[in-house]
């Protein structure tokens, strides 16, 4: 309940003073549901107060967030500063800071002698008559205190009116925190968006991207985009191909000349733990840290570097412990950098870290494909030369047998048709090892097309795989006498003989083997297409994936089976620099089925079909 005022009130109030005390409740309530901030809504309040009132000054305070001490917010009137001794109130002390405490008002008409004001002197000096001081208490929450002294005694009607006041501004204050409140939450969350979507960005360029300067500059520039640095750089460690260390950088917020003149940072004090993976280092005022300027030659800041005053480095550390460089941020202001700061920038850094272990695996495996691709270029080159003066040596001895007058022995002939059949093996892994060299390398193969005729390119290889002891039942279908293409006639028959001896090889004895030969079309094209079907162990399906990559072999046949991993790569090359296309569906133990596709010919345009002569097979793959 609101105290009444001493003697000396006035008992009534003419119409003049109601019209005032209504047009300052309407100007109080422009002023709090205006657009203006909390602190000119006060201000307006408070000269209302002056202006309708007559009143000698107003002063408006509101409770910080401690809750333990007021805050002069509004002044206007005979004082309109808002610094000096009532400018922060400790609840408690003085009327003002008992008026909080109590949340009861003070009201009089007769401020000489009232022990609550302290400032007599003044009081007489300046002719004050009346205080009127108001909690401004919403629910059971204190939201500040209005006062205001005047040279003339409130009308009880007056003090009613402030006290509607002061509810007024109570609302005002407790609304304003509201909407504070809900805009630093919106600016919050609209930053988190704004933050999630900067890191999903990088983390996509990240995923991507295997070159390192490009990668890097991502981190940097979203770094010091999310950090409000005025500028930031990203040091990190590579290595060339001879395996000598250096440091590169990338940097944002600035050009890159304004770091050119500068050595890269060493292991100093302010450095070092950084690019040691130490940890962060977070500084209001690296100025003012004990580490400062204390790297020879410079004592402090080099002489036109950046000026950094608010310091943060995070140090990117491998999966594997080692230390890839590191992220550096400055401001020239102080406190910049809080913990979201440095929490953003540990994230970027982690994400960093794996981008650059992979884009170091990334060119570690393309220097091993670099080699492994010369590797293979070099043993087809040397490997042709004995294979060649081999084949050319058992030549020779057929001949000098084919002159004797007896017939020769049967083993020395199967000797040497052994011989032809090794080397005629030999020659078809040379030229998968040549071609995959070359197709590495970036080269077309060089294809020998004519007009040739799938159909007896199978019927070839069918019979080439069928042998006497009757282990495989190999068998051909087609739903056509020829199927001709203009196509490299030795190659497809070394895919083909790829497909058909895998299918010997891993199928039991007693399985089934067809290849099946048949027209297709579509799209307003024509297709030859080959099958060949097998009942033998089949594909695992985690191995379907990989199954054409070059020297990969099943986990199902890698410790049974003998094979290079060639076969069914230089297969998959082969069929598609012929414009065409090869499949695989597999079930483990259900065996497999390999599909070839090729473009045909019109056949009314097409010259006689030819195929290779069969010292030219290949049984690559077995």
């Amino acid at each position: 309940m609101r105290s009444g005022p001493n003697s000396g009130a006035a008992p009534d109030t003419d119409l003049h003073e109601r019209m005032a005390q209504a047009e300052l409740g309407a100007a109080v309530g422009r002023a709090l549901t205006s657009d203006a901030p909390l602190a000119l809504q006060l201000q307006r309040c408070a000269e209302a107060l002056v202006h309708h009132l007559a009143a000698a000054f107003a002063r408006i305070w509101t409770l910080d967030g401690t809750g333990e001490l007021l805050r002069l917010r509004a002044s206007a009137g005979l004082y309109t500063h808002l610094d000096g001794d009532h400018s922060r109130v400790p609840v408690g002390s003085f009327k003002i800071g008992r008026i909080a405490r109590s949340r009861t008002p003070h009201l009089t008409n007769v401020v000489i002698g009232d022990p609550e004001v302290h400032e007599q002197a003044w009081a007489a000096r300046e002719g004050m008559v009346a205080f009127a001081g108001y909690p401004l208490v919403v629910g059971d929450r204190l939201m500040g205190v209005m006062a205001l002294f005047a040279r003339h005694a409130l009308p009880q009607s007056t003090l009613d009116a402030l006290a509607a006041i002061a509810d007024t501004i109570a609302l005002g204050v407790a609304r304003a925190e509201v909407d504070a409140e809900r805009d630093a939450l919106l600016a919050r969350e609209r930053a988190a968006r704004e933050e999630l979507e900067t890191i999903h960005r990088v983390g996509q360029v990240l995923a991507a991207e295997l070159e390192l300067e490009t990668l890097v500059q991502a981190v940097t520039d979203a770094a010091t985009e999310l950090t409000g640095a005025r500028f930031g750089a990203f040091f990190y460690n590579v290595q060339d191909e001879r395996g000598e260390s250096y440091t590169l950088y990338t940097i944002a917020g600035v050009p890159r000349e304004a770091f050119a003149g500068f050595p890269m940072p060493r292991n100093t004090a302010v450095f070092g733990p950084t690019f040691r993976g130490e940890g962060v280092v977070r500084l209001d005022d690296v100025t003012a840290d004990p580490r400062y300027g204390r790297n020879s030659p410079y004592a402090g800041m080099p002489e036109r570097h950046l000026p950094v005053v608010s310091y943060l480095a995070v140090p990117v550390v491998s999966r594997f412990g080692a230390v890839l460089g590191g992220l550096f941020f400055g401001h020239p202001e102080a406190g910049v950098f809080d913990e979201r700061a440095e929490r953003v920038v540990s994230g970027l850094a982690g994400q960093a870290a794996i981008a650059l272990d992979n884009a170091r695996l990334f060119r570690q495996a393309q220097q091993s494909v670099r080699l492994r691709d010369h590797f293979l270029a070099t043993v087809a080159h040397d490997l042709n030369s004995p294979l060649t003066i081999l084949r050319g040596q058992a030549q020779l001895v057929r001949r000098r047998l084919d002159r004797q007058p007896v017939a020769p022995d049967e083993r020395l002939t199967n000797s040497l048709d052994q011989i032809d059949r090794t080397v005629t093996r030999m020659a078809g892994m040379i030229g998968e090892l040549s071609d995959l060299s070359q197709l590495a390398a970036g080269q077309a193969l060089v294809l020998t097309r004519r007009p040739t005729d799938l159909v007896a390119l199978a019927r070839q290889v069918v019979a080439e795989y069928q042998r006497p002891d009757g282990r495989h039942r190999l068998r051909l279908q087609a739903d056509t006498a020829t199927l001709i293409g203009t196509w490299d006639a030795a190659r497809l028959e070394r895919a083909l003989d790829n497909l058909v001896g895998n299918a010997v090889k891993y199928s039991p004895a007693g399985g089934d083997i067809v290849v099946t030969a048949a027209r297709a079309g579509e799209d307003d094209q024509t297709w030859a297409v080959i099958e060949v079907r097998d009942s033998g162990l089949g594909i695992p399906a985690t191995d379907l994936a990989r199954i054409f990559e070059p020297f990969y072999r099943g986990g199902n046949v890698a410790a049974q089976i003998r094979g290079t991993g060639l076969g069914l790569a230089g297969t998959q090359r082969v069929v598609e620099e012929h414009g065409g296309t090869i499949s695989v569906a597999s079930r483990q133990g259900a065996g497999s089925t390999f599909t070839i596709r090729l473009p045909l010919l019109d056949q009314s345009a097409a010259a006689p079909a030819t195929s290779l002569a069969p010292d030219s097979w290949s049984t690559l793959g077995q």
